[in-house]
């Protein structure tokens, strides 16, 4: 293609978009905007999914001569495909005047005015500037969601108003708000409010008669039926809860799709007068969550042009602010997951639970961004009656360790007096930092000391970064950079019926009898041995996931260069334990940041947790399901619980007593 059949391809491109920018509320709406933004403090904008809101209201104060400006999203692929979009929009280079930043994946310059980033990222970027000094413009989008990092951002933002006052404006955007909430909230400020009608075309939504046993088998039913009975071209989303359930429903799809066309092929003649001729749209599945490599996640987010129908997988990533291209069928299974804490010992856990009514109409929603279209809910009228109109704020049922961390590593000594949408309970705050206590945070004032200053340097949780600071001590920092970046990535294991013997049969060389933790050390040292340009089908031969060990190795990249930043020195006590070997100095780090995430094995490998007498089972997916023989005693620490049907703990290993003696003796008592 020539430079001047290119020049002229973009410029239709620029002004097919155009077109369709010009016909958004939020564009329409710049004039009330702008002079909302000019005479106030903090704008409340309430716009109706579709408006565009989130890509056109930050472009608007650009134009106008903002030059340093933040978004915030709740999720990382929010993030990226807005950027994304803005970029296209505007023809400019992601990177240059708008970029985005997300855990361990950073897309801007010193020319980057405008920023979207997650909200996780601006509370660490508050640990060393916690005014915001270098923006003089924060959108906090989707609020209405009242995720826990949102809910931390609002009140960083609120403190940073305060000190700033006439250098700082704030918008807060949402599908829809409390607003009376939010304006007491922002009472102290001038506020105004803004409105805009969404751009949703008609939905048709159906319910199901009788309640049903198995979603995730439904959905794939729902799926299948949508494909081969409704009108094409038209994409189809289905929400699930989990990578796990994704999978599997995919798994299921392809196969009976697959299995219906054999059919198909063998019964009835492919002529152009066949009735069943329709039937033969291709139909491409594609899996959507947040653990996902950013390249997995475009795939999933790019138009097909109507030469296959796509069926999307989705968790609650994809209710809102991303634009998923073609969609027309929605299939909801009203669950999430959701963080539930105990009441007992704030035992944090992901639990399935049922949606809310907010929820349930944003899902929906996916279906009427383009063309009017049909969603399809797994559940009966009864039970969306009955459901919550609005979700539970996380901060009143998460855990607090990691945000309690962050604000006291901001000079907030008492996180309690960070004013918040909704208080969590006192006891919330409390157990976060006798936890933080316990790890070697706090000193005895209850202070963060080096220790804990050094932890919230880290973008990692608070349990991982005592386990790394721990490992310079003990002198195996390398290792245990490898096992906190293969942790903080999606899963490694490619796993499918077809594949599932030869799978296992490759990966016997990698499985530790210690557990997961030593397994995935296995795995990613193997790759990193490898050849890069061997490494793709090396995975492909060990049925691994190649993008997931390629973010692992970023992730190490750049874990390695923070560390090279701060200078540490080692233990006095380090040659106490020069005689051990590896892999018992990497249990004894894991140990110290986890030794509150451990459990006992009791008689018939029942497994009880130790800080709260909780009964669980070992998760299938871990290398010690089924593995513990019936008269083994001893101890096991997990990197999460996750409640089910029943509560499971993944990632699990192995570990000795003397180790939670030194580090957790103070806080329980070993049975012998």
């Amino acid at each position: 293609m020539t430079e001047k059949n290119m020049a002229q391809q973009n410029n239709n491109k620029r002004k097919r978009i155009w077109s369709l920018i010009k016909n958004l509320p939020a564009y329409h709406a710049r004039k009330s905007f702008l002079q909302a933004l000019a005479s106030s403090e903090v704008v409340l904008v309430v716009g109706e999914t579709g408006c565009g809101k989130t890509t056109q209201l930050p472009q608007q104060a650009l134009d106008v001569g903002y030059r340093s400006i933040v978004t915030t999203q709740p999720r990382r692929v929010a993030a990226i495909s807005v950027a994304e979009r803005v970029c296209l929009e505007r023809g400019v280079t992601l990177g240059s005047q708008i970029g985005y930043v997300v855990r361990f994946d950073d897309k801007t310059s010193s020319e980057t005015q405008l920023r979207y980033v997650t909200d996780g990222v601006l509370l660490r970027e508050a640990i060393t500037d916690p005014d915001l000094s270098r923006y003089d413009l924060i959108f906090v989008d989707e609020a209405h969601e009242r995720s826990l990092q949102t809910d931390i951002v609002l009140g960083v933002v609120k403190r940073a108003l305060t000190n700033r006052r006439g250098s700082l404006k704030v918008v807060v955007m949402s599908a829809f708000l409390d607003t009376d909430k939010f304006r007491s909230f922002f009472s102290s400020f001038d506020l105004s409010i803004l409105e805009m009608e969404g751009r949703l075309y008609p939905i048709d939504i159906f319910y199901i008669k009788t309640p049903v046993e198995d979603y995730v088998e439904a959905a794939v039913v729902a799926c299948l039926q949508i494909h081969f009975e409704e009108s094409f071209p038209g994409d189809i989303l289905v929400f699930l809860t989990g990578q796990e359930e994704i999978e599997s429903a995919a798994r299921m799809i392809k196969e009976r799709f697959d299995n219906y066309c054999s059919y198909l092929e063998k019964n009835f003649l492919p002529c152009s007068e066949n009735k069943h001729t329709t039937l033969y749209h291709p139909l491409r599945v594609y899996p959507l969550f947040a653990a996902m490599s950013p390249d997995a996640q475009r795939a999933a987010l790019k138009p097909c042009r109507n030469q296959f129908r796509k069926a999307i997988l989705a968790t609650n990533i994809a209710e809102t602010s991303i634009t998923i291209p073609g969609i027309k069928y929605v299939v909801d299974c009203g669950f999430s997951k959701q963080r539930v804490v105990s009441s007992m010992k704030c035992l944090d856990a992901l639990r399935v639970s049922p949606i809310s009514q907010a929820q349930a109409l944003q899902r929906a929603g996916r279906a009427g961004r383009e063309c009017p279209g049909k969603c399809f809910r797994l559940y009966t009228k009864d039970d969306f009656d009955k459901l919550s109109i609005h979700p539970v704020p996380e901060i009143l049922v998460s855990d607090l360790v990691s945000v309690t961390l962050q604000l006291m590593a901001m000079g907030m000594e008492n996180p309690f007096k960070l004013e918040l949408l909704d208080n969590p309970r006192t006891e919330s705050f409390q157990y976060a930092l006798e936890v933080l206590l316990s790890i070697g945070a706090l000193d005895s004032s209850m202070k963060l000391n080096a220790i804990g200053k050094q932890m919230a340097f880290f973008p990692l949780s608070p349990m991982l970064s005592r386990s790394l600071l721990e490992s310079i001590t003990l002198n195996c920092s390398s290792s245990m950079l490898a096992l906190c970046s293969i942790l903080s990535t999606e899963s490694v294991f490619q796993l499918s019926s077809q594949i599932r013997e030869s799978a296992f049969q490759a990966w016997n060389k990698f499985i530790s009898s210690l557990g997961d933790h030593f397994t995935l050390l296995q795995v990613f040292q193997s790759y990193l041995s490898i050849p890069e340009h061997e490494r793709i089908q090396w995975c492909k031969e060990h049925y691994l996931n190649y993008r997931s060990l390629a973010t692992a190795n970023n992730i190490y990249c750049q874990l390695s260069q923070l560390l090279q930043q701060q200078k540490y020195s080692s233990s006095f006590m380090s040659h106490l334990y020069e005689e051990e070997s590896e892999q018992d100095r990497l249990g004894r780090c894991l140990v110290a940041g986890f030794f509150r995430q451990s459990v006992r094995i009791g008689s018939n490998c029942q497994l009880y947790t130790l800080f709260e007498p909780l009964q669980v089972d070992i998760h299938p997916s871990s290398v010690l399901h089924r593995r513990l023989s019936s008269k083994e005693e001893g101890y096991l620490i997990y990197h999460e619980l996750i409640w089910t049907t029943k509560p499971y703990i993944r990632t699990v290993m192995r570990v000795k007593e003397e180790w939670l003696l030194q580090h957790g003796g103070n806080c329980f008592q070993l049975e012998s």
